[in-house]
């Protein structure tokens, strides 16, 4: 949908009374706190009420009120009215008409809010609801909390898949959703055994656990986890039902407690869970402490967490798991595949599936994540000489030793002599067939290279040179250890080799000049879809794309620290799907506004 970096709206709320605890909700009319558009706070009203909470279960119902539908939409549009709503409804609708992706998030410390369909919300120009929009990503974010670090195995290589299923509390779509996620697997073009599928049939509380635990001792952790089985009450709120232990066959509810207890320990390698079950995203009765399946995952670390607020149909379910696996393996991000998903689950005209989707997920992390496809590490800056670092320590007077800038000026001389013979060293080494200048330093290519080179912009590569590793495609985002595959899976004539350590073809690099050409709009806003917005603030960027696909930063107008934040996001672009689909244009440059 998107043809550029997504806009950020951030809606912030706290109860203006005993705002320090979360769960003190009254049942009467609550003043809240919700932060405007320019940073200042505005009090809201909210007239819980037994009306209100009537219309909300109305909703869940399959043959609900459309009027009650759309009442409930204005009054949550109504309650962010003071707060600068409309400003961001413009902003909204603005980004409709101009192909642009919003992302909407929900922080909020009282904890009954969560208990509304924001999803809902109306506009009020055309009355749409906000959740049915297809260029907005709604998520939930709970205040004070914060992802758990991922296992290096978690982010690199090929993603795991666990599907687990338990039919002790009724009938689920099983054989439906196994058939559709298989097939969305099928479909998608990624590397050999990327995405490899596991199934837990019968799956009680403990074989969960075993399951989690021997992929992990077996170093072959699940990086997702799609749990199928039905939503029970728990008392006050909701909770799974899945088998007892002892495979009778009998359903025992496991309370959203107990279920953090059981994945939380696994955090750091699970980067989803989706849970396939009615109310897994319902917290019971507004305020309480436990709050829902979801929320008390997301707020034990977990990266991503799908469920439903409301009743989940059989088909529906079945639609989102087609959309959400077959886009996660083709590539896309959580964020990306979560909308298809929802956007799939609206042809269910009897349900509101579309709105009962939640995704649980922190604007810290950023937006843009790979689950079951790799992407590549971000390029990190190189580490200062030791020796410098060394003589500056030196440097430094300290009385407790005796004569310490006669001991600093020695070690200056030894470094300055140990770089004057690394010097010497390489402007003796073997001459090459032509000037060659570091790739990196556009402006000492140009002083190296002849008229001719000047004028077309090539330069012979030495034929002792060994070409670079390749790089991974789209759908792993990942480096290649073996040979390229063309799209047929068929392996290509000359595979990526890596230079032996220590050679002298390694140091060789053929030159580059700067590309004169500029690239395609269809290029530019690709790359502006693909690089992750800055944490904050705007800025010009100038991009050079080369002939291997790969995006570096050319310049970035006073982005001081944020640069390396554009690095960071342009190091995770893919090389092989710039040059698959744009390959006769590079080398070009680009630039455009990065927010």
């Amino acid at each position: 949908m998107s043809s550029s970096s997504p806009i950020h709206i951030e809606l912030e709320l706290v109860r203006a009374k005993e705002s320090e605890d979360a769960f003190a909700f009254r049942f009467s009319r609550q003043a809240y706190l919700v932060r405007g558009r320019q940073g200042a706070y505005e009090t809201v009203e909210l007239p819980w009420s037994r009306e209100l909470l009537r219309d909300l279960e109305e909703c869940r119902r399959p043959d609900r009120d459309p009027d009650v539908v759309a009442r409930v939409g204005e009054l949550l549009r109504e309650l962010l009215t003071p707060a600068g709503w409309s400003g961001h409804e413009a902003t909204i609708v603005e980004a409709r008409a101009a192909h642009r992706r919003v992302i909407v998030t929900l922080r909020s410390a009282a904890a009954e809010l969560y208990a509304l369909p924001w999803e809902l919300l109306t506009l009020r120009a055309d009355g749409q609801h906000l959740g049915a929009l297809e260029h907005v990503l709604l998520r939930y974010a709970w205040p004070g909390t914060s992802t758990v670090s991922a296992d290096p195995r978690a982010i690199d290589g090929p993603g795991r898949l666990l599907v687990a299923w338990s039919a002790a509390g009724g009938g689920v779509p099983a054989a439906e959703q196994l058939a559709a996620i298989r097939e969305a697997s099928g479909e998608a073009p990624r590397e050999e055994g990327a995405g490899e599928l596991e199934v837990l049939e019968h799956a009680s509380y403990g074989a969960l656990a075993d399951a989690l635990e021997a992929a992990e001792s077996a170093g072959r952790p699940f990086r997702a986890l799609h749990l199928l089985c039905h939503g029970a009450e728990a008392r006050s709120t909701f909770g799974l039902s899945l088998d007892a232990e002892d495979g009778a066959g009998r359903a025992v509810v496991v309370d959203a407690g107990r279920l953090q207890q059981l994945l939380a320990p696994h955090a750091r390698d699970l980067r989803l869970v989706v849970v396939a079950a009615c109310d897994g995203g319902n917290m019971g009765e507004p305020g309480n402490r436990i709050g829902s399946v979801a929320q008390r995952l997301h707020r034990a670390g977990l990266q991503h967490v799908v469920a439903s607020r409301y009743p989940l149909s059989a088909r529906g379910s079945t639609r989102i798991a087609r959309a959400l696996y077959g886009n996660l393996w083709r590539g896309e991000s959580i964020e990306q595949a979560f909308v298809a998903a929802r956007s799939a689950a609206a042809r269910e005209v009897t349900r509101l599936d579309w709105a009962s989707l939640q995704l649980y997920a922190r604007p810290e992390d950023g937006d843009e994540h790979c689950v079951l496809v790799p992407m590549p590490p971000p390029t990190l800056p190189a580490p200062a000489l030791e020796p410098i670092e060394l003589a500056a320590r030196v440097a430094r007077p300290d009385p407790a030793r005796p004569f310490p800038w006669l001991v600093a000026v020695l070690v200056l001389a030894v470094v300055g002599g140990l770089g004057a013979y690394l010097l010497m060293e390489s402007e003796i080494e073997a001459p090459s067939p032509a000037p060659v200048a570091r790739a990196e330093d556009p402006a000492r290519v140009e002083a190296s290279a002849t008229p001719a080179e000047r004028t077309t912009g090539d330069v012979a590569e030495p034929a002792a040179t060994t070409g670079e590793p390749a790089v991974g495609d789209e759908s792993t985002g990942g480096a290649s250890t073996g040979p390229e595959r063309s799209a047929s899976g068929s392996a290509s004539p000359t595979p990526a080799l890596r230079p032996e350590a220590g050679s002298t073809s390694s140091r060789a690099k053929p030159a580059r000049t700067r590309p004169s050409s500029s690239c395609s709009d269809e290029l530019r806003e690709y790359l502006r879809d693909r690089l992750p917005g800055p944490l904050s603030g705007r800025y010009r960027v100038r991009l050079v794309v080369g002939d291997d696909g790969k995006v570096t930063l050319d310049e970035c107008d006073r982005c001081g620290e944020a640069a390396e934040e554009a690095r960071t996001g342009l190091s995770r672009i893919r090389s092989a799907r710039i040059t698959s689909g744009w390959g006769s244009e590079l080398p070009c440059k680009t630039s455009f506004e990065w927010q």
